[in-house]
């Protein structure tokens, strides 16, 4: 954080980063939060291993308050028999 690489995450960095993040991207968190103010709309975000610390549960907290609305957080997701997660977790080196 604060212009330098970490390989440590905890709950603060995390808390950090989003709202740079945040703050960086505000056009997509608006079209975010537009989407899920329409009806019958919802967003599940698969985690992969550029975002592994969106599994801090305060982190997760921060994402939905920041769009106004809740989202489910998941490793992998299962939809009328359609199995969708993210690929890193075939790789080694993960």
């Amino acid at each position: 954080m604060d212009g330098v690489f970490s390989h440590l995450i905890d709950e603060d960095l995390t808390l950090r980063a989003l709202e740079l993040i945040y703050k960086g991207h505000l056009p997509f968190f608006s079209g975010l939060e537009k989407f899920l103010s329409s009806p019958n709309k919802k967003v599940t975000y698969i985690l992969g291993n550029h975002d592994c610390s969106l599994l801090f549960k305060k982190a997760q907290e921060y994402f939905c308050e920041i769009i106004g609305h809740q989202i489910e957080f998941k490793s992998e997701l299962v939809i009328d028999g359609i199995h969708i997660e993210h690929g890193q977790r075939f790789e080694v080196i993960n």
